[in-house]
């Protein structure tokens, strides 16, 4: 099974319930193959603008918003596209990314002579309230889906996982009521080279919880990203923005940490290896902390 079919399984299984996010600019593009459609939009000289969820949310929902980023390319062209686009969250932080794409064997409807690469993949995951905007810039060859999904998983119990490879765990305190704390135990990202390995048995579902180290008061120099493998393959690069946390702090130093970001991943069926290591960031010296819990009915 290719990458591609791969990533596309796991999105169906995960957000089955998920709604098309339209922009509030940009013209619409249709894909085809085999009578199936997918609804693309080209840039405006001013890019793609994101202004509104939709109905059916609340502010203490916790949405995860999947962006499909293409290229369109010369259907004689031969080789691989290097693309890039940026995006900017509320108008604050913002991220270049760059992907380097195939030519798929989606059709452009309408349009001869030239085809749309296989996909990048973004995510963001955050709260509804804290949604104000998305805006995406680029080349005008680049044309984008989005989809956005409710992410519900009260019903869930949860056990914390171990790595695979022996590691230090780092522990951080977060102040209760009364004068009393809660201790949690996590792994330290601090490097790219550095990663670590869950195994984990499906179906199921895990929840990867991160914190930034000593975050900064400028909220655009606390981005970073988390890629996950899933037995060898990507499949998607979660990208996160976190300002410190009020009651959290690393027990032994005393350094401030993030409030904790999250994304979750569905487990298919049988025995899996999760890899997970670190992106980009802001400021390239700052840890990241991590934990997975393994949630099932």
């Amino acid at each position: 099974m290719n990458q591609l079919n791969k990533i596309l399984i796991l999105f169906c299984l995960s957000f089955i319930f998920s709604k098309t996010l339209i922009p509030t600019n940009g013209s619409s593009i249709i894909l085809n193959k085999d009578k199936k459609e997918y609804i693309y939009y080209h840039f405006k000289k001013d890019g793609l603008q994101f202004n509104d969820l939709g109905e059916g949310y609340s502010n203490s929902d916790s949405v995860r918003i999947k962006f499909f980023i293409r290229a369109v390319t010369p259907s004689e062209s031969k080789g691989k596209e290097d693309f890039k686009i940026k995006l900017k969250l509320n108008d604050k932080s913002s991220r270049t990314l760059r992907y380097i794409k195939p030519k798929s064997k989606l059709n452009i409807k309408g349009k001869y002579g030239r085809v749309p690469t296989q996909p990048g993949i973004w995510f963001v995951d955050m709260l509804a309230s804290e949604f104000q905007n998305i805006k995406i810039t680029g080349n005008k060859n680049i044309i984008v889906r989005s989809q956005i999904s409710k992410i519900n998983r009260n019903k869930y119990s949860s056990i914390g996982l171990n790595s695979i490879n022996k590691e230090s765990k780092y522990i951080i305190e977060t102040k209760r009521a009364k004068g009393e704390s809660k201790s949690s135990y996590w792994y330290k990202l601090s490097s790219k080279k550095n990663e670590y390995q869950f195994e984990v048995e499906g179906p199921t579902s895990i929840r990867i919880f991160t914190r930034l180290g000593n975050p900064s008061l400028n909220l655009d120099e606390n981005n970073y990203t988390l890629f996950v493998k899933e037995d060898g393959l990507d499949i998607g690069t979660y990208s996160f923005n976190s300002d410190a946390s009020n009651i959290s702090y690393l027990k032994t130093s005393k350094e401030k940490v993030g409030k904790w970001k999250t994304c979750w991943i569905n487990v298919p069926k049988g025995k899996h290896y999760y890899t997970v290591r670190r992106g980009d960031l802001s400021n390239k010296n700052k840890p990241i902390y991590l934990k997975v819990k393994q949630y099932d009915k």
